[in-house]
């Protein structure tokens, strides 16, 4: 399908290719257009089947942009109080992967402490080590 350069449309995923960084959307016209994954922000979720997404078309081909609420979220987005925020993730690992933060961990977690001071996160792994989600090898 060729686009207009920056395009932006609602799609529904209907199939995600990890291995291969694309995957199928759906527009309202039923039309299947392939998405490409190429640039990797910091933080970034696949996204599932049946979830609708915000693609946009550059140089016909098509990006994700974000993920879009649907009307049965369990936390919408209305609220999130203000200086909160939310990881649609099921499972968050960083970027050497030895840690997983998974969605059963009994909530809430509550990071505290000041970003240039890294007690946030070692409030977090605390509070996983804890919840023995991560191992504690903090006492020797």
């Amino acid at each position: 399908m060729k686009t207009r350069p920056n395009v932006r449309r609602m799609v529904r995923i209907i199939s995600v290719d990890r291995p291969n960084r694309k995957m199928q959307g759906m527009l309202k016209d039923n039309t299947a257009v392939p998405i490409a994954v190429l640039e990797v922000p910091d933080f970034f979720v696949w996204p599932q089947v049946g979830e609708n997404w915000m693609v946009e078309s550059k140089a016909n081909t098509w990006y994700l942009q974000g993920r879009i609420d649907s009307p049965i979220e369990d936390h919408s987005v209305e609220q999130i109080p203000l200086g909160d925020g939310r990881l649609n993730a099921i499972n968050v690992r960083l970027r050497d992967g030895d840690y997983v933060v998974d969605s059963k961990v009994e909530l809430p977690l509550v990071i505290t402490g000041s970003r240039s001071g890294g007690e946030a996160l070692l409030s977090l792994l605390t509070q996983l080590a804890d919840a023995g989600i991560i191992e504690d090898n903090t006492t020797s």
